[in-house]
């Protein structure tokens, strides 16, 4: 098991909105000590998000964020669905701030 496969595998979860495999599949990948990045954490937001789990997306951000582990846009843009999707509105605006303040730039998905 590698960081390709596994990322592939989050993406596969992720197009079936299986939000459980997705976040199964981080928690393997973590302990098998694979390095997680910022585009497994999106694919696995994302499937939350598909699979109506907003706060299973936020909390995933959470993680991400604790693990020291950069966002990338494409993060940022799923964790402000998820903020909209579980109507934290004000969360979300938070959002693109921080975004900004970590020299990411909003696009119009954000």
């Amino acid at each position: 098991m590698n960081l390709y496969k596994c990322t592939a595998a989050i993406g596969a979860c992720e197009k079936k909105s299986n939000w459980q495999g997705a976040v199964r599949t981080l928690r393997e990948m973590r302990q098998r000590y694979l390095e997680l990045d910022a585009v497994c954490y999106t694919a696995a937001m994302s499937a939350c998000r598909r699979g109506k789990q907003p706060q299973v997306a936020i909390d995933l951000f959470s993680d991400m964020l604790q693990r020291a582990v950069a966002p990338s846009v494409s993060s940022c843009n799923a964790a402000i669905s998820a903020f909209e999707w579980g109507e934290r509105w004000q969360e979300a605006i938070s959002m693109l701030f921080d975004m900004r303040e970590r020299q990411l730039e909003p696009t119009v998905v954000s």
